[in-house]
């Protein structure tokens, strides 16, 4: 493990696992630590836990002093922790800082071809407006004049403006931000992707380098 880096507990995660041709990514958070294991938060989803098998591999990221780490690790079992149950993986032998690509989102202004929220009891209800201003490898922010609660999940659709294939994508809601726009309130809510395709995922990290391209490009024009 890198020495410059010391996990704790209460650390926020994000939990990404491949399973076929789906990257499945999990918020979590760290519960407890010791010198071979880590214990962290089962993840929920549509309100119950997500059982991760022994064994699976998981990449585990985090922020850290405003910088993006990773580590690899494995699933080695589950337990109930004081308060909740616990999925608990194994310590990692090196943890790396990652370059921001991942978590440095684009400024967009994209309306959602369908968006619905997924209710416990209710399914999926259509209707809900709100447009996405930035986007990443692995979140995206939504705006929109109606809040939605953190821990919502949502499903989306949309189509990238460069006519690429249309990017569906389940998420939750992890934080909301006010915003005063105009005179009115308008609220940014960060939405972490929980469930998308492999494919689709490429397609999006595609369109997001090409983004920054042509945004560093008008910069020496205009510099």
């Amino acid at each position: 493990m890198d020495s410059k880096v010391k996990l704790e507990v209460g650390q926020a995660v994000e939990l990404e696992m491949k399973n076929g041709g789906i990257i499945l990514n999990y918020p979590s958070n760290i519960e407890a630590l010791d010198r071979s294991s880590i214990q962290v938060a089962t993840p929920i989803w549509a309100g119950r836990p997500v059982a991760l098998p022994t064994g699976q591999r998981v990449t585990v990221y985090f922020r850290l002093d405003r910088k993006a780490w990773s580590f690899e690790s494995e699933v080695v079992g589950k337990q109930q922790g004081r308060e909740k149950p616990v999925t608990v993986l194994k310590q990692p032998k090196l943890i790396q800082e990652i370059g921001q690509r991942r978590y440095f989102p684009l400024d967009v202004q994209i309306t959602p071809a369908r968006l619905s929220i997924l209710d416990d009891r209710v399914g999926a209800t259509m209707g809900y407006k709100a447009v996405i201003r930035r986007i990443g490898g692995s979140e995206v922010t939504l705006s929109s004049v109606d809040s939605l609660d953190v821990g919502t999940n949502i499903k989306f659709e949309l189509n990238l403006p460069n006519g690429q294939t249309n990017i569906k994508a389940m998420g939750q809601v992890m934080s909301v931000r006010p915003e005063r726009v105009q005179g009115d309130f308008v609220f940014n809510m960060r939405v972490i992707l929980v469930r998308i395709s492999l494919a689709d995922r490429e397609a999006l990290v595609r369109y997001i380098l090409q983004g920054q391209a042509t945004a560093v490009r008008q910069q020496k024009l205009t510099g």
